[in-house]
């Protein structure tokens, strides 16, 4: 879920260095509302997020461009389809706690190892559930 030391200096400084990003709050637009925009001809929302701790996730990106999310799009729709798959299951099979854990360690940056514990694997999916909505603004899970 974390970047390195210096891609998080570096997408911290670019939010620090945007008309959007409000000092006070250290908010992208209005704390947790966001704000509309026009950027290059469209409207887009400034996110709201609390840039110091979004920053530093791996899935987050700026709503305009400033800087990217560190997982492809490829691999973000992958951790949707394993989000909605097993999101509602409380018993998994070996297979699907392979493929659970190997999504959580790429959402997270983690390095969690297969379990047996269900509760455990059900925070490793709830885990993925908080990086692709923090990633991602306009997906709802």
């Amino acid at each position: 879920m974390i970047v390195d030391k210096e891609t998080y200096a570096g997408r911290l400084s670019a939010c620090k260095a945007c008309p959007h990003f409000v000092r006070g709050t250290q908010t992208c637009g209005t704390l947790a509302l966001g704000t509309w925009i026009a950027h290059e001809g469209k409207r887009v929302r400034a996110c709201g997020c609390v840039m110091p701790v979004k920053a530093k996730l791996r899935l987050a990106h700026c709503p305009i461009g400033r800087w990217h999310s560190m997982v492809s799009a490829e691999e973000v729709e992958r951790l949707r389809g394993i989000y909605d798959k097993y999101g509602a299951k409380t018993r998994y099979t070996i297979p699907e706690v392979k493929e659970i854990v190997n999504a959580h360690n790429l959402a997270t940056g983690m390095k969690k190892e297969v379990t047996a514990c269900s509760p455990c694997v059900k925070d490793m999916i709830r885990s993925i559930g908080i990086a692709l909505k923090q990633g991602d603004i306009e997906w709802k899970p």
